[in-house]
């Protein structure tokens, strides 16, 4: 069976009311013209988690939460029969469920993937022309530093002294030796640090190093190194095309939430952090943005998939500070315009490179919602005697009634029997938290049903929590019930609020995606994308009734 040739952009945590109001502000955009033909749609976002694991899994896979199992970026499940344990989401997904690069090797077609989780290199073969492999265990973390510091790279053998005035920054060997300059007043963008250690990787074997004024100091900010590894019977061409540049996977956005990149806003700054950090986040942008043109640009696949991170990743630092009253005006507006720029010439430079047979697909698995407070109900628990600690300060679940689960998914954990025997429900449990987060100023928590944990008989574990609008739950057992967020952006539990819906783009020479008035569910995409070539076809295959989706 012929299978449509298509290329597949995933960005991750891309709002559809950030791509309308994108539309609206940049009028001239190539997102703007397509959103202006209808070839944009809002897409619900997944229940009950809506975290990237199980999110990604159902887009990829087709198959709801139920079937995968995947309920949160960690995901709660019971180890030698303890209840509060998890295993991350990236790890633990089912290797047996088939994803749309195995749909196409099925099929005998040629496939690139880059930087996509979830793929088994070994079960492509020979099909897999190559997938970069780029999250794995970093080698040396993002850091700043000032002068006279050392910045010392064990796994790579390096020990690099710096020296930092107000005209340049030096990088010094363990001889003394200069080995990289970055002058303040050139105006030039600095050059990487090339590597020629086996254990770097297969690829991309520099270093991505800058030069900035922080709080009045002259830094270095150095943004780690992950090892990137190629799979494939074309790696080694792709080997060579990276090997002499930087791959910036590490998250800038840690920095800056460590205050390493200078006072923030919300600590009275001027707004020099965020700009650094919008333009640290250019370079994990480059990287892989250079990755995915790459892939398209050799022209030689059936199946290309690309993963873009840096939307999710501003996001959940800045965006309480760019959204007010559900709209794109509050003072760090500007810098989301500019970061949807570069994902504008992103779409519009990769459809350049497709031809008008090939579905191009852009699409995120989530949105974001804007956030300043965090509401921890385990303190509330712990205060009404509904949780015990171990010595160590953990949860001791062979004593406690009722938790909010260490996994941050969401997910509220009963034990039956206890609740019963102090004369409570799970209901009346949330009615009084809900009641207590009230009481400190935010009104709305809610819960939802879901697919239960594997935590044991003794727990009832199918509710997750909805935090009030502006909040994300935490599962502190100290402090206070609610207090203000550090971070700007969350996305957690599925709700109805606009700015978590993900959004779906048609972005191709030859329109594929049938015009929609309402939303789309994320298990619907896989079949939709797959279906005939027909706009009848795609409506049959997604099982959207013809009076919902209307033929242009």
């Amino acid at each position: 069976m012929a299978l449509p040739r298509i290329v597949w952009l995933l960005v991750d945590g891309l709002p559809h009311e950030l791509v309308r109001a994108y539309s609206a502000a940049c009028p001239g955009s190539g997102l703007a013209a397509l959103h202006a033909q209808h070839r944009t749609v809002p897409l619900t976002p997944l229940a009950p988690n809506c975290q990237t694991p199980p999110s990604l899994f159902t887009i990829w896979s087709g198959r709801e939460s139920e079937e995968h199992r995947l309920l949160g970026y960690d995901v709660p499940q019971a180890v030698k029969g303890d209840p509060t344990a998890y295993v991350e989401g990236f790890q633990a997904w089912p290797r047996d469920i088939r994803m749309v690069w195995d749909l196409y090797a099925d099929q005998l077609h040629t496939i690139r993937t880059c930087a996509a989780p979830f793929v088994q290199p070994d079960r492509l073969w020979p099909w897999l022309l190559s997938a970069t492999d780029v999250f794995r265990p970093p080698l040396a973390a993002p850091r700043v530093l000032g002068d006279g510091e050392i910045l010392s790279i064990a796994a790579l053998a390096l020990n690099l002294r710096v020296e930092a005035n107000d005209r340049e920054i030096v990088l010094l060997d363990d001889q003394g030796c200069e080995c990289w300059r970055c002058a303040f007043s050139s105006g030039q963008p600095e050059e990487p640090w090339l590597l020629s250690v086996a254990v770097a990787g297969d690829t991309h074997l520099a270093l991505r190093l800058r030069g900035a004024w922080i709080d009045g100091q002259p830094k270095l900010i150095f943004l780690g190194y992950h090892p990137v590894l190629v799979h494939g019977t074309a790696a080694e061409a792709r080997t060579r095309r990276g090997r002499a540049t930087p791959y910036v996977v590490a998250n800038p956005g840690k920095l800056y939430a460590g205050g390493e990149l200078g006072r923030r806003i919300d600590q009275g700054g001027q707004g020099l952090a965020e700009e650094l950090l919008v333009s640290l986040m250019h370079d994990v942008h480059d990287s892989f943005a250079a990755d995915i043109l790459g892939a398209v640009q050799a022209g030689d696949a059936d199946l290309v998939v690309g993963y873009y991170p840096v939307i999710d990743l501003l996001c959940h630092q800045l965006l309480r500070h760019a959204v007010r009253n559900e709209q794109l005006n509050g003072p760090l507006a500007g810098a989301f315009l500019e970061v949807m720029d570069w994902l504008d010439k992103l779409i519009a430079a990769l459809a350049e490179r497709i031809g008008p047979q090939v579905r191009f697909i852009v699409n995120s698995d989530h949105g974001m919602l804007p956030i300043a407070w965090e509401v921890s109900p385990n303190v509330l628990f712990a205060k009404l005697g509904w949780i015990a600690s171990r010595p160590d300060g953990a949860i001791d679940p062979t004593r406690s009634i009722v938790f909010f689960h260490p996994a941050e998914n969401g997910l509220l954990v009963f034990h039956r029997e206890r609740l019963r025997d102090i004369g409570m429900t799970a209901g009346a449990v949330i009615d009084l938290l809900a009641t207590a987060v009230a009481a400190a100023g935010l009104p709305g928590l809610k819960t939802i049903p879901g697919a239960p944990a594997p935590l044991g008989e003794a727990w009832q574990s199918d509710l997750y929590l909805q935090s009030p609008p502006g909040a994300r739950a935490r599962a502190n057992l100290h402090g206070e019930l609610v207090k203000r967020s550090t971070k700007g952006g969350d996305h957690t539990v599925c709700s109805s609020q606009p700015w978590l819906r993900g959004t779906l783009i048609d972005a191709g020479m030859t329109r594929w995606l049938p015009p929609c008035n309402g939303e789309l569910a994320l298990a619907q995409l896989l079949p939709l994308v797959m279906a005939a070539t027909s706009l009848t076809g795609a409506k049959e295959a997604a099982g959207m009734p013809d009076e919902a989706i209307p033929s242009p």
